[in-house]
């Protein structure tokens, strides 16, 4: 096995520049591994893509660790002029009503937090938790805070 120290730099020139020609064939081998891709298989492929893009693209526009909820819709680009449009999901189905008490009580939380930002003891109590008859007992919660 040759010295390390007796490499020189035309001799490391020499090697090098057959390394990078080496090196250059490989776009062309992936290029060419993308060619054989079938058509289903690519659509599947950028389906998969654009779903997990979606979840991270969904969890930069919710709120309180809530994702938006968006669905896409993808036609062909010869049969539709506007192939590619996203819709809102909301839109399509409403929250029932305890999904819209739970994140009207998150917004209250938040908002009352924010107004007395010099209280840092909150407490949130709901009836069920702090009365003696919780099986008949009705109501959202109460929010106490502590300076």
């Amino acid at each position: 096995m040759a010295d390390s120290r007796l490499i020189t730099r035309r001799l490391f020139m020499r090697h090098g520049a057959a390394a990078g020609a080496a090196l250059s064939t490989v776009p062309l081998a992936a290029s060419s591994a993308q060619a054989a891709e079938e058509p289903v298989q690519r659509v599947n492929r950028l389906a998969k893509e654009l779903s997990h893009a979606m979840d991270d693209w969904m969890a930069d526009l919710g709120r309180d660790g809530v994702p938006d909820l968006w669905q896409a819709h993808i036609w062909p680009a010869s049969v539709h002029e506007h192939a590619i449009w996203f819709e809102h999901v909301t839109q399509r189905f409403q929250p029932t009503p305890q999904e819209r008490v739970d994140l009207a009580r998150r917004e209250l939380i938040d908002a009352t937090k924010a107004a007395y930002p010099d209280v840092s003891d909150w407490r949130v109590l709901t009836p069920t938790a702090h009365c003696a008859d919780n099986e008949r007992s009705v109501g959202i919660f109460m929010l106490i805070g502590h300076k």
